[in-house]
């Protein structure tokens, strides 16, 4: 280990970087490709009553729509199988996905994007963290008990204690008390969430993924896709950027649901807006803090309070507030 252990080691991926040859995600320009872009909801919550896509289908260029009624497999994904892969009903954030247009090129799609009629019963949205948790709070979605996580039957607030934290106050010399609050980032990635899709001649559905944990999307691809594993050749490799900001599945499953409707390649891609605006962010985290001190800086008690907004669906907020 002495040989590596302090020393400067060259990157394997390197010199294809510095080159510019490196071939990133938005790279792969295939024959043929066709283009998605998602139709988003305008409002914050309500219930999509309707959607007339027959303006958008006849706009010149247009291959046709893609909706949830085209989703062969499972209508959830996620880390925690709550979100919708296309809006059936229940409207739970602003600019969430209802449904893609799939063209010849981008700007055919944002055109029929804009014929688009829908009809939307607006409802009152929550957008405090400490609102959402009071009683008669409007739900955040309409099959929640409440607005709190659950992490078993009934069990909004996990507890760990270590050790006697009031004999710990009581033994410290000075207690000092702070209220803490980090505001919601975004990953900004070089490179926004993109994916191309096409059926390779073996008739796999391959992906090439802007992801950083292929193995942890594959199975929830599968069950979108209701194919088995061995027909998808999921690629990855060069993220572009990540920072944990590309472990939620953004573009595969729906660049993967256009191919496997039109049998052709696709490629989904989030404008630098639409990934700013809509993409998965490090939530916001509130402390209370008291911690106990002994005169030599020794810490002697903490006392901590936390609370995570997970706002619209549960993600990876679990596992980061965990």
């Amino acid at each position: 280990m002495t040989e590596y252990v302090g020393m400067a080691m060259p990157r394997y991926d390197g010199l294809g970087q510095v080159k510019g040859e490196t071939k990133f995600v938005d790279d792969f320009v295939l024959p043929g490709m066709l283009y998605a872009k998602a139709v988003r909801s305008p409002v914050h919550k309500g219930i999509l009553r309707g959607m007339d896509l027959s303006a958008a289908k006849a706009t010149p260029g247009v291959v046709g729509v893609v909706t949830a009624e085209d989703i062969p497999g499972a209508k959830l994904f996620g880390a925690c199988g709550d979100q919708p892969v296309l809006v059936t009903d229940a409207i739970s954030y602003k600019g969430e996905d209802l449904a893609l247009v799939v063209a010849v090129d981008e700007d055919a799609c944002m055109e029929a994007i804009a014929k688009v009629k829908l009809d939307i019963e607006e409802q009152e949205p929550v957008f405090d963290m400490f609102k959402a948790m009071e009683p008669g709070a409007p739900l955040v979605r309409p099959n929640l008990k409440s607005n709190l996580w659950e992490y078993g039957p009934g069990m909004t607030t996990r507890v760990m204690y270590i050790g006697d934290v009031d004999q710990g106050f009581a033994e410290a010399d000075d207690v000092v008390e702070g209220h803490y609050q980090t505001g919601e980032q975004d990953h900004a990635a070089m490179e926004p969430m993109v994916s191309v899709a096409y059926f390779d001649p073996a008739d796999r559905l391959v992906i090439h993924t802007h992801s950083q944990c292929l193995y942890f999307q594959l199975g929830q691809l599968a069950a979108i896709f209701a194919l088995p594993m061995s027909k998808i050749r999921y690629v990855g490799g060069v993220v572009g950027g990540g920072f944990g900001g590309k472990n939620h599945i953004h573009a595969d499953h729906l660049a993967g649901l256009a191919a496997l409707k039109f049998r052709r390649p696709v490629k989904y891609r989030m404008s630098r807006r639409e990934d700013l605006l809509y993409s998965t962010k490090r939530g916001v985290f509130i402390w209370d803090y008291k911690t106990g001190f002994k005169k030599d800086g020794r810490v002697v008690a903490n006392y901590i309070k936390v609370w995570q907004d997970a706002v619209a669906f549960g993600g990876f907020s679990r596992y980061g507030g965990e």
